[in-house]
This record gives structure tokens, sequence and C-alpha cells, in this order.
């Protein structure tokens, strides 16, 4: 049985589209070989050692499912079972949204960006298909911010556009119009949609759950660290001016903290490197001290991944407690929810 590896995929570059999960290397435990036969005065009877006990179904499905998410690959549904969902659904923004992700059938994205055009999650979504084109994505996100004025991201994903463009001045006041805005990506309610059609296709909780959150997206988050870079090269264009750097760096530190609100170990890493850029540039006690403790939170994190990924090849951990696990993972983030599954189960 193969030693499991890490759910999450380390995002440096995600989920993304670099994805957000990072797996760690393992390898194969050796299996149980009988033993060569013993001479006995006695008998002359071969003995050997009992076959180890094959996996529960439970494990199998935890290490299918890793496997899977290791090749960048999600189980699959057939295009009946995506039109049976569609149909129960209504065809509904969210659904559509699902079947596109699930099938890689831009069609169903059109479809939704033709029925819902000012939803804020088809808006944001839409992005993909005008990548690498600043004023359509800019367009995109002036809609935006009439159906979710709230939302920083879609201001930060403005600023990066305007980069692009050379409008550095218009890209700075995106930037500090998103400062103190929660940022929504609506990842979780695109993995609740993605869970609801791996359950009305048959699949059991426990698959549909792992399944749903392997498979969810963060690419708009690691477009962000693109407006990083810009405001690195703004502040070396104002070497010298104090009160300029300073504005500059404090905009991508909050960015920084907005990021790390998502809650997912994307959004940590993501914000780790972002905040890291402003933190290498000033030479202080302080900001060495916030380095260390990045870093720190960063080992953390993996050695959390890494027991929780051992914990898959054990059956000791019963199905409803991974299933709360992967609940809790949407209602609080994963950091939240592995600290939860830890203490429950501590040990392998």
């Amino acid at each position: 049985m193969k030693t499991r590896r890490n759910l999450y995929c380390l995002i440096a570059g995600l989920w993304l589209v670099v994805l957000v999960f990072v797996f760690w290397p393992g390898g194969s435990r050796s299996p149980v070989v009988p033993p060569p036969p013993v001479a006995s005065t006695r008998s002359h009877q071969r003995t050997t050692l009992p076959a180890p006990a094959p996996p529960s179904k439970q494990v199998r499905t935890l290490a299918h499912l890793a496997q899977l998410a290791e090749k960048g690959e999600l189980p699959k549904l057939t295009r009946g079972q995506i039109d049976a969902y569609l149909r129960a659904q209504n065809r509904s923004a969210g659904s559509l949204l699902a079947a596109h992700h699930l099938s890689r059938d831009q069609a169903f994205l059109v479809e939704a960006m033709e029925k819902f055009p000012n939803d804020p999650q088809v808006l944001l979504t839409s992005l993909l298909i005008t990548s690498g084109l600043p004023e359509k994505q800019l367009e995109t996100l002036a809609k935006l911010k009439l159906t979710d004025p709230g939302n920083g991201l879609g201001d930060c994903l403005a600023a990066r556009a305007l980069f692009e463009l050379g409008k550095q001045e218009e890209a700075m006041a995106a930037l500090s119009e998103s400062m103190g805005k929660p940022f929504q990506d609506y990842m979780i309610p695109s993995c609740q949609n993605a869970e609801e059609a791996y359950l009305s296709a048959g699949f059991s909780p426990l698959e549909a759950k792992m399944a749903a959150l392997n498979g969810a997206s963060k690419f708009l988050t690691i477009q962000l660290r693109h407006v990083a870079d810009a405001l690195k090269k703004q502040r070396a264009a104002h070497v010298g001016n104090e009160e300029a750097l300073q504005h500059f760096r404090s905009l991508q530190l909050g960015m920084a903290d907005q990021i790390r609100s998502g809650g997912f170990p994307v959004d940590s890493l993501v914000a780790m490197s972002v905040e890291k850029g402003v933190l290498k540039e000033i030479d202080t006690p302080e900001s060495q001290a916030r380095l260390e403790t990045i870093q720190q939170e960063r080992d953390a994190m993996f050695a959390d991944q890494k027991r929780i990924t051992d914990l898959m090849a054990s059956s000791s951990v019963p199905e409803s407690d991974w299933l709360l696990y992967f609940d809790r993972v949407k209602l609080f983030g994963d950091k939240a929810a592995s600290t939860w599954f830890l203490e429950k189960h501590p040990e392998p």
C-alpha cells in the first residue's frame, strides 16, 4: 500500500492555473514476503506469514482521490450525468459554472454568461475567457463593481489590468479603493455546487466532498502576485521618496492581509509571498522577526497537512470525522479545520 501524498499542491504559480495542493513525496511500503521454507525434523510443510489485511474501502477512497489530485485530475462525470444534474438544478448559474468546471466545456460558461450576465460569480469566472485582454477584463470588472461593490478582489484585479495597460495612477486608485474590503472569490459556493454534482451522479458523500475541494480553483488569487510585482516596480521608480515608498508598502501589506483571509493554503502561500516582497526591502529587527514568523507559519502549515495526509492511510479515523473535516474546511478555512482535526486525532 503506497504512502499517501499531501492533498495540497504548492501554488507557486495555482490551483493555477496553478493548483492549491502540495503533494509530499511518498515511497512504497514493502509487501510482506513469505519466508523461505524452514527445515524441520517433524514436518516438511512450508510455513508462511499471513497475508496483510486489505485496506478498508475508506482508505482506498482517500488514496484514489489523493492520487487523482496529484495528477491534477478530478473524478470524471459523464455528459449524461452532467446533463441530469443541470436539469435537476434548472440550469442555474451555479450549476452551469459547476458543469463548466467539471467538464472543461466552455459552452457551459458561455451559457451562464448569456443567462446571468450580472451574477458576480459568473462575472469573475468569465475572466478565464478574457485572460491576457486587460481592456476586456476591465469591462467585466466594471460590471462586477455594480453588482458586488464591496468586493475588494474586483478592485485589485482591476488594478492588475490597469497596470498592464500602463495606467499606473488609475491602478493605484483602484488598489486604494480595495483597502478594507473583504475578498470574495466565490470558491465555497463553487465547491458546494461541485459536491452536489458528484452526489447527483452517485458518488458517496466522502468522495463528493473531497473531490470538490481537491478541484477547487484559486486562479484569481494567484493573479494578485502580479499586482505585487507592479508595486515593486513602483517602489523602484520612487527610490528616495520615503512618503511614496511607505504608501506602496502599505498597499501591498494590506493586500496580503486581504488575501490571507481567504482561509485556504493557496491564500496563505500567496499572502506570504506578497508580504515577504515588502519585508525583504526593510532592514529592521521588526521586519526580520516577521520574516522568521512567516517561515514558521509556512513550515507548520506543511507539517499539519502531512499529518493529515498520513492519517488518510489509516482506518483509525471514522468516515464521519473525515466528512466533518471537509465541511469545516469550507466553513472555517483550512487552518481552523486542521487544528480541530489534529487535536481530535493527534497520532496517525
